[in-house]
């Protein structure tokens, strides 16, 4: 079997659920971002975090993250390969300055009562906590500088690589990174492509990361790189539910694939740059056929909208024809009251001549009554 110890997130440790396992031995190791790597350590058990309601693996990571051991850990495994990615380095950083020390731990959600620092903060830095009344400032990933991650990284390249001083680092064409990025959609259940809610900020995140991955790149030319396939989606239907690093059950096979074809299991399977080139084109189809229903809906839709606006154009016509009789019957009206008023005025005229009449009459008939 051929040891592999991989440091990151949820995505290095998922690429083995789509392995071979009789092919690798596999130490894992995350919740600890490069960039707190710099820090100074104390003690801690993991029985200290016995009131976090979580899996051992995050109590002993979090153990870890105070005692600021884990290259230790990761050189003790003496694997023959090592398996990273740096999508943590997205999370917010919790600094505390005590008694001329500087203590970093990255901070994150853990279980339903949200982040474990919050949970923990009355036993680290309360009146009675380890840090006894410490200021605990939270730096939010993408406001810390690029020197600093910068330093961190050189920093640790300095520490796995292996030297003359240091046997039992890696070679360079022994580590392997992951590319993994917040995928920006995900497929809903009804296999339609959603975007992430803005509040993951997935663009900006991702812009943060790239050049985090080009400066590894940079100090470690020669490692393997396995890319994120393009049009890559995350998946409602994945075990840890969904979030824009939980990807669909392809991408996880593609890259435990490339891992395989690193490592020599399936040298003639493909180049890294072919399998990606291929996964890419087989998930630019699949977005191109869950948008296909929302093409035909559209159409649908289209048609709907061509005959409601032929029926429309009937009602505009038959209310312009309306509108064109009214016009001609107002005016026929406004004859007709032409005539009655001229009617009436001609009455009126009569009736003035008919007592003019009748007046002269009754003159004449007293002028000759005698």
């Amino acid at each position: 079997m051929t040891k592999i110890c991989a440091f990151g997130t949820c995505v290095t440790s998922d690429i083995f659920n789509y392995t071979f396992h009789d092919r690798y031995q596999v130490k894992r190791f995350g919740r600890n971002k490069i960039a707190t790597l710099i820090s100074d350590s104390i003690d801690l058990s993991e029985g200290f975090f016995d009131s976090l309601e979580t899996p051992n693996h995050n109590k002993k990571m979090i153990a870890s993250g105070f005692r600021n051991d884990i290259v230790q850990q990761i050189l003790s495994t003496q694997s023959e390969y090592l398996l990273l990615d740096f999508s943590d380095e997205f999370l917010d950083m919790i600094q505390v300055d005590f008694g001329g020390k500087t203590f970093r731990l990255m901070d994150y959600w853990i279980n339903r009562g949200g982040y474990w620092f919050s949970q923990m903060e009355s036993l680290i830095v309360g009146e009675n906590g380890i840090w006894p009344n410490a200021e605990a400032k939270r730096i939010p990933a993408l406001e810390t500088s690029f020197d600093f991650i910068e330093n961190a990284y050189k920093d640790f390249v300095g520490k796995i690589l292996k030297s003359e001083t240091n046997p039992n680092g890696f070679e360079q064409e022994k580590i392997i990174v992951v590319e993994s990025y917040l995928a920006d959609h995900f497929m809903n259940g009804n296999g339609q492509l959603q975007p992430f809610p803005e509040r993951w900020a997935v663009q900006s995140t991702n812009q943060f990361l790239k050049p985090v991955y080009q400066l590894f790149y940079n100090l470690v030319p020669n490692c393997h790189r396995i890319k994120l396939p393009e049009f890559t989606y995350g998946s409602v239907n994945n075990i840890w539910g969904l979030h824009p690093l939980h990807y669909s059950a392809d991408i996880y096979m593609y890259m435990s694939t490339a891992i395989d074809i690193i490592t020599g299991y399936h040298p003639f399977r493909s180049t890294l740059e072919k399998l990606y080139l291929e996964q890419s084109l087989e998930n630019r189809l699949k977005v191109r056929l869950a948008n296909a229903g929302v093409i035909y809906e559209i159409s649908s839709l289209k048609e709907k909208m061509s005959i409601m606006e032929s029926k429309n154009d009937q009602l505009v016509s038959d209310l312009s024809e309306i509108s064109s009789r009214l016009e001609s019957a107002n005016k026929q009206i406004q004859s007709l009251n032409d005539e009655r008023d001229k009617l009436a005025q001609k009455i009126q005229e009569n009736e003035d001549t008919i007592r003019q009449l009748k007046t002269e009459i009754s003159k004449l008939k007293s002028s000759h009554s005698f």
